[in-house]
């Protein structure tokens, strides 16, 4: 009964002998690479060219520090800075309560 269908292996039931099964390969499917060309580089990938160091004689020499230039920012800097913020957020409800009720 299957090879009235138009099949001839198990589940093929009823499909067009036009149509390739899934074991067949279609004669438009490009070819598979093989394992040696995959492992060879023939060139750097972009993602080689954004991990890879920079040459010693391309990176450019450090710049020396104007007198009277501010120095990085520290933890502790970072701290007085949230502190100050913690309080503008405290106070400024009271603030414009204190405006509103006069």
């Amino acid at each position: 009964m299957a090879a009235s269908a138009g099949g001839t292996g198990p589940g093929s039931v009823g499909r067009d002998p036009s149509i390739p099964s899934d074991d067949q390969e279609s004669s438009s499917a490009p070819a598979i690479p093989s394992f040696a060309s995959l492992r060879a580089t023939r060139q750097r990938s972009p993602a080689d060219i954004l991990v890879s160091r920079p040459d010693a004689a391309a990176a450019p020499a450090p710049r020396p520090s104007a007198p009277g230039a501010g120095r990085p920012p520290e933890w502790l800097d970072l701290w007085h800075v949230g502190l100050r913020v913690a309080r503008w957020c405290v106070r400024q409800p009271l603030v414009t309560a204190r405006r509103l009720l006069g």
